[in-house]
């Protein structure tokens, strides 16, 4: 398989029309120089031969001739590169072109059990049959961890966090299999389970609880409709119910997240911002949106005592937050020192083993 490198930029820049022309010119050129060449989709074509050898010197053949060819397409000089793989079969070829373009050392990559992709569509392959097993078997549970008050010195609230239980009973988290269940169709029926969940979980007790979000269940609109149903169903569960989100998504859509904010607050709904600090964004950016709280990142919470770097930042945001009505939850809070440490920095809550592991009940 023959990708035409940032092709997208070619059609952005130059226009589809020419864009199309560019594709009619390299499927000419491709032609001239071995003979039958098949379209694929997009800005790919693939070619066929009986011997991988010779079919590789084909591909650099090729890529050389097109690193010194000039195509002329109205009037415009368009540089075309190629990035190649070479496989037994059409699937085996997209894996060793999707390798090419992740490492882009080489042009052309044969395709060979022991690419480092292979092992990684092997172990995307895996835990998409342990989500399936998941949802058959119902082995979808929410956990809960403590956060701690560290004024009144009581337990206020609960971070709803999702476990997998695989066929082996073994529980799984989703640092584990959350990059694979996000690139799935299935991944908004989990967050919306995570939602039923937790609301019926709390709808019983006084607790606080907040429920983590992505950027794309804030983008999916069945998501977010589900959600207004269980803050109509439960008003009052509601108004004991924090969104987490990412900093780092919080930033790369500011407007969207800032307007689904300030839209979930008129229910009395609660915003924070998880692993704030983890980025060390622009803060004055990110304090101007619609939180009530922030979670400060573990990374910085865990060096607090060796390093005064992190020391002098922590209250600095604490500070910060203070002054605008903002409370600090501290996560990865692991031991006696740091949580002592935590209340003299006038941290609000804390949150972490020295406190409590996520649990089934509360």
């Amino acid at each position: 398989i023959l990708n035409i490198d940032s092709f997208k930029e070619i059609n952005d820049f130059y226009g589809v029309e020419i864009g199309d022309k560019v594709l009619k010119k390299v499927a000419t050129i491709l032609r001239e120089r071995v003979g039958i060449v098949y379209k694929l989709s997009g800005d790919e074509f693939a070619i066929l031969d009986g011997d991988k050898f010779n079919l590789k010197r084909k591909i650099e053949s090729i890529i050389s001739f097109m690193d010194r060819a000039k195509i002329i397409i109205d009037n415009n000089e368009i540089q075309i590169s190629f990035s190649s793989g070479i496989g037994p079969t059409l699937s085996k070829a997209d894996m060793a072109l999707k390798y090419a373009k992740k490492t882009r050392h080489k042009n052309v990559i044969m395709f060979s059990e022991n690419l480092p992709i292979v092992k990684e569509y092997e172990n995307n392959l895996k835990w998409k049959n342990i989500i399936k097993f998941a949802i058959e078997h119902k082995n979808i549970y929410t956990y809960v961890q403590p956060i701690f008050d560290t004024t009144t010195h009581k337990i206020t609230k609960y971070e709803c966090l999702m476990r997998v239980e695989d066929e082996n009973g073994e529980v799984l988290t989703p640092y584990q299999f959350m990059d694979i269940l996000e690139s799935m169709a299935i991944y908004s029926e989990y967050t919306k389970s995570m939602i039923y969940k937790a609301f019926k979980q709390f709808k019983d007790n006084e607790y606080e609880f907040s429920i983590n979000f992505s950027l794309s269940d804030i983008q999916n609109y069945h998501t977010i409709e589900f959600f207004k149903k269980m803050i109509s169903n439960y008003p009052n569960v509601a108004k004991r119910c924090t969104i987490e989100l990412l900093e780092n998504e919080a930033v790369e859509n500011f407007n969207l997240v800032n307007n689904f904010f300030k839209d979930i607050k008129k229910y009395g709904v609660k915003t924070a911002l998880d692993d704030f600090g983890s980025g060390y964004s622009n803060f004055a950016y990110i304090f101007s949106l619609e939180l009530n709280y922030i979670k400060i990142d573990g990374t910085i919470i865990q060096k607090i005592l060796e390093d005064n770097k992190m020391k002098v930042l922590l209250q600095t945001l604490v500070k910060m937050a203070h002054s605008i009505d903002m409370k600090v939850i501290a996560e990865f809070v692991s031991d006696e020192e740091i949580f002592d440490e935590l209340k003299v920095i006038d941290v609000d809550y804390a949150q972490g083993y020295f406190i409590a592991k996520p649990t089934k009940s509360l």
